[in-house]
């Protein structure tokens, strides 16, 4: 959306409120996961909601990071100011966007998976895991 993205370069007012949307729907995200209804359907529902949510980050940060041509070029100016070239710039944000979230959201998925399959073999109460997520 090239309009709204240009908005939130020339705007810092739209520019702190496009984080501020980002950080509050991955605390609800993450909330969710541990305290929420999809905590409530079980570790195999955050397994799943994990690995969807890889796929598009790593997706477009794949995308990001293989193009031949740089995605928004207005960005000439801010890449200049780090020392990089646009493509360059978007380069380093697609690896940027595409390892670091992918690590973590892996781990998680393994914590969970580990947790859903000891809890499907008997190897551990609930009351053990109600204590871990505060319940």
């Amino acid at each position: 959306m090239p309009l709204l993205y240009n908005l939130v370069l020339t705007d810092t007012t739209w520019h702190r409120l496009q984080h501020a949307s980002f950080f509050f729907t991955a605390l609800l995200f993450w909330w969710s996961l541990f305290y929420g209804p999809a905590r409530l359907r079980g570790d195999g529902v955050a397994v799943g909601c994990l690995f969807f949510t890889s796929l598009h980050s790593a997706i477009l940060g794949i995308f990001l990071t293989l193009a031949r041509q740089p995605w928004y070029p207005q960005q000439e100016e801010l890449a200049e100011f780090c020392g990089l070239t646009p493509l360059e710039d978007q380069q380093l944000a697609g690896l940027v966007m595409w390892v670091p979230p992918g690590l973590i959201y892996l781990s998680f998925g393994l914590f969970f998976a580990a947790r859903w399959i000891s809890h499907a073999s008997g190897g551990e109460s609930m009351e053990g895991h109600h204590a871990f997520v505060g319940h």
